[in-house]
């Protein structure tokens, strides 16, 4: 297997784990928030809401966190797919060992500036996903208005 093929195959795999995290996120903000509003439409009791409340925000959370993550997984492969097409030289372990050097990726703290410096050097801009912010920022941020709706229609 070629470094090309490797990192389109990781890409790929990467890439379909975000989507199912997506898919997993999506699916539990909707049944949470589903049962949270028809527990307030049903009883007197409406505080009862406050453990759901506490559950959707820290899906939340880790929607926002784990999407953002994987996110940069997959600008990684997209990162050495372009130095591969364009012929730049991979570094020595990226060429021997290309999954460890990406699971030392994974571990590293400075992903989001190693990006942003590979988008300015090849005028590219990985980083600027119109689909990656819609499900990765703003559709969080929809549920999270929506919990903020059904905890003022609580405390009103």
């Amino acid at each position: 297997m070629t470094n090309k093929d490797f990192y389109i195959t990781l890409a790929n795999y990467q890439d379909n784990l975000l989507q199912n995290y997506r898919l997993i996120f999506i699916s539990s903000q909707t049944i949470v928030i589903s049962i949270a509003t028809l527990i307030v439409s049903i009883t007197p009791n409406k505080w009862i809401i406050f453990p759901l409340l506490f559950i959707g925000l820290i899906l939340l959370y880790l929607w926002y966190s784990i999407s953002k993550h994987r996110g940069f997984d997959v600008s990684y492969c997209h990162m050495q797919l372009i130095k591969i097409e364009n012929n730049e030289t991979l570094t020595q372990d990226e060429n021997n060992k290309p999954f460890v050097v990406f699971k030392k990726w994974q571990k590293s703290k400075d992903k989001e500036e190693i990006l942003s410096n590979f988008d300015k050097e090849h005028d590219i801009k990985l980083l600027d996903s119109p689909s990656r912010k819609s499900l990765g920022l703003y559709l969080p941020l929809i549920y999270f208005i929506m919990w903020a709706f059904l905890l003022l229609y609580v405390i009103i």
